[in-house]
């Protein structure tokens, strides 16, 4: 699962401890789905893949809060937001709308339109937005995005503290990149850092459409020794994975508050990522990892390669990665966070229909 799905679940599952009724309705056929049930969650199977249907989800949307009356819908991601600003008014429920991350300014210009106009709509037809970092909220005021009536709250994603399973492992690979194969993680960069840091030895976990293209590539450099492929793996395995390596690769072009770096923070991982806003709140810069210019494979490889040989150096940032984890991407955090704004917009909503009633 990608890093906005599993944040739906974590807090799906964390919330019914604050005593918090919650069902999901989701993409019908996915991991989510599976997951979420053999947790004891109710879901309900809807088809987000068309967001040229969204008026059509909407009505299924629709049909499912009529059964269910919840006192809350909280849509995560533009795909769910636009038929969750379909609906009618007056329907019932308030609407909470996650952003996670803004991403219409990588868009050719006609799709770079209407993708932004849609996240307008979105947060337009909220009654509180949640954006997962402070330069995702900045973007949304500069740009005009903040409705009047429509309250913003700034809760950064969280995972669990990873518990002990014995003694720590030591690493048997420097780099660990983790997350689908695909063009926003820009993986194709992964096999020329490595062509110009002979010495690093890289594990890969997880897979996607450029995952092909990856191996034949390793292969045109003659660099399968130095790259090990684990393919996809359930989200435990995969984090036990990260645990091989002594530090984290993110070449990605675009993000959000990715849920794969806070992760690795916590099992005190330093991170060497593409230096992008989102990034800028979770790596300090020679503290907990590295920040890079976009695509410059010489610069991360350099600082790969420094992490690889200054072990000392790696010691201190592993423990420094750990602490600002637990400090601002602690799951409890935001968990509790998330149950205090529902408590808010139900009272706001009970005060509403009171001052209607007087």
């Amino acid at each position: 699962m990608g890093g906005g799905t599993t944040a739906v679940l974590q807090l799906a599952s964390g919330l019914r401890h604050h005593s918090v009724s919650v069902s999901i309705a989701t993409q019908q056929g996915t991991e989510l789905v599976s997951t979420a049930r053999s947790l004891g969650i109710v879901v309900h199977e809807l088809d987000f893949s068309r967001r040229a249907a969204s008026l059509f989800t909407s009505r299924k949307v629709q049909a499912v809060i009529r059964a269910t009356k919840p006192s809350i819908v909280h849509a995560h991601g533009a795909r769910a937001g636009l038929p969750c600003a379909l609906l009618p008014r007056g329907l019932g429920p308030a609407i909470a709308y996650t952003v996670h991350g803004f991403h219409y300014g990588n868009k050719a210009i006609g799709v770079r339109t209407f993708a932004r106009w849609s996240e307008w709509l979105c947060i337009a037809a909220a009654q509180a937005v949640v954006f997962v970092s402070q330069s995702d909220a900045a973007l949304a005021s500069k740009d005009g995005l903040l409705g009047g009536t429509t309250t913003s709250h700034v809760i950064y994603n969280g995972a669990a503290q990873p518990g002990a399973e014995g003694p720590p492992r030591a690493p048997d690979h420097d780099v660990a990149f983790i997350g689908r194969l695909h063009h926003q993680k820009n993986p194709l960069l992964l096999a020329e850092i490595a062509r110009l840091a002979p010495a690093l030895r890289f594990l890969i976990v997880g897979d996607g459409e450029l995952g092909p293209a990856l191996r034949q590539r390793v292969r045109e450099l003659s660099l399968q020794d130095r790259f090990t492929f684990l393919g996809s793996l359930p989200h435990a395995d995969a984090l036990r994975a990260l645990t091989r390596a002594r530090c984290m690769v993110l070449p990605s072009l675009w993000e959000g508050l990715p849920m794969a770096v806070i992760e690795a923070m916590h099992l005190g991982l330093p991170v060497v990522a593409t230096d992008m806003p989102g990034l800028r709140e979770m790596v300090v810069e020679n503290v907990t990892g590295h920040l890079v210019p976009s695509g410059n494979a010489a610069l991360f490889a350099k600082r790969l390669s420094g992490l690889a040989a200054d072990r000392a150096r790696s010691s201190a940032m592993h423990a420094a990665a750990r602490s600002r984890a637990a400090e601002l991407f602690s799951l409890e955090q935001q968990i509790g966070r998330h149950a205090a704004l529902y408590r808010g917009m139900v009272a706001a909503a009970r005060s509403r229909i009171a001052e209607l009633a007087a």
